[in-house]
């Protein structure tokens, strides 16, 4: 009996100009091409800064930039993790998304404060009910380093 991963298909909304998009599952290759094509910023939690062609992991963030009047969505396609996922945050500012499948996303940790997201070209305050959208990326700050979202 062959066993044939299944793959998942998440379609973002890209605008020109700077679009945040989070990962929530293993990228294919193709998709990992697709996203190399485009001008991409990550965040380093632990200096606290931007990085250039930051690696697009499970539970990560990338800012792209779209050079394009009218772009088409961004199609993300992916498997779900061999092992249980999980997203961490450490002290202070981080931008994450959260992992495909996750039952309790909105759950936060105490301390753990939902910061603001990314939406057609303008930042904004989220409420903890929004934070459920794979695909989608959030600025969370903690006081402490913790795991926020486990996948089942």
């Amino acid at each position: 009996v062959q066993v044939l991963s299944r793959t998942l298909r998440v379609e973002v909304p890209l605008t020109p100009g700077w679009n945040l998009v989070g990962i929530p599952f293993e990228l294919t290759e193709t998709c990992g091409a697709v996203l190399s094509s485009y001008v991409t910023l990550g965040y380093d939690a632990d200096t606290q800064c931007f990085v250039p062609d930051a690696e697009a992991a499970p539970g990560s963030a990338l800012w792209l930039y779209v050079d394009e009047e009218e772009p088409e969505p961004l199609v993300l396609r992916g498997t779900p993790q061999e092992e249980a996922g999980t997203v961490t945050l450490k002290e202070g500012w981080n931008l994450v998304a959260p992992l495909y499948g996750m039952d309790d996303m909105a759950a936060l940790p105490e301390g753990v404060t939902a910061g603001f997201g990314w939406s057609k070209g303008m930042e904004r305050r989220l409420s903890t009910e929004e934070l459920a959208v794979p695909g989608k990326a959030y600025w969370l700050n903690a006081p402490a380093s913790q795991v926020i979202w486990t996948e089942e």
